[in-house]
């Protein structure tokens, strides 16, 4: 009985210490890609776009990204390449590896 309950216990010490491994995206590293994404292109990312990228599963190694940078020049590209919307036509949201692009362009 006391085993059981020991081995309950470790498992679920085991889980706390695994879920807190999952990386956290910090302020910091946000407000630089948005920084560099301005900078590159004009375009401002929202917070919750430059997130989705930074935590999204393997997105490092899928569109080519590491550094705050490369994912500012990856943002930019996509929106770079979304053509301009018409009255008429409906809007094509810019993405990478399915993550919306969503933000706005600033005059600068």
């Amino acid at each position: 009985m006391f085993r059981k309950i020991l081995s309950i216990v470790s498992c679920a010490g085991l889980g706390i210490a695994l879920a807190s491994c999952t990386p956290s995206t910090s302020a910091a590293l946000i407000t630089q890609i948005q920084q560099d994404a301005m900078a590159a292109c004009s375009f401002l990312p929202t917070a919750e776009t430059v997130t989705q990228l930074i935590t999204a599963g393997n997105i490092q190694a899928q569109a080519g990204l590491g550094t705050g940078t490369t994912i500012a020049n990856a943002i930019c590209k996509a929106v770079a390449a979304t053509p301009p919307v018409s009255s008429l036509k409906k809007a094509t949201v810019p993405n990478i590896n399915g993550i919306p692009i969503n933000g706005i362009f600033v005059k600068q």
